[in-house]
């Protein structure tokens, strides 16, 4: 999904690309994807960011980044990310324990 929109980006960025060039950046773009991807699918994604979004207090760089680093303690996202330091442990673990659970499970 994000390979196609970033495709039809880059297509509207430069309505007559190289189609070798595109067809490169655009392989090159979806093996990246493919690669570090942690939910594979749109629908994971959205979970990931509704479970994440339960806590308000938490910024859009805090949210993309749990979501893209998906650590499993709560300690863990804490060294990773300084900025949720203050959070509560308990309600973050919960939260990491949700994206955790959706991660096993996802279809």
């Amino acid at each position: 999904m994000i390979c196609l929109s970033f495709k039809s980006h880059i297509t509207s960025i430069a309505p007559n690309p190289n189609p070798v060039i595109m067809d490169s950046v655009y392989k090159k773009t979806h093996e990246y994807v493919n690669q570090f991807a942690r939910f594979n699918s749109t629908d994971s994604a959205q979970a990931a960011r509704q479970i994440l979004s339960k806590d308000t207090t938490l910024k859009q760089f805090e949210l993309a980044q749990l979501a893209s680093l998906c650590p499993e303690e709560a300690e863990e996202a804490k060294s990773l990310i300084p900025s949720i330091a203050g959070k509560d442990d308990d309600a973050l673990q919960a939260l990491l324990n949700e994206i955790s659970g959706l991660k096993r499970y996802q279809g």
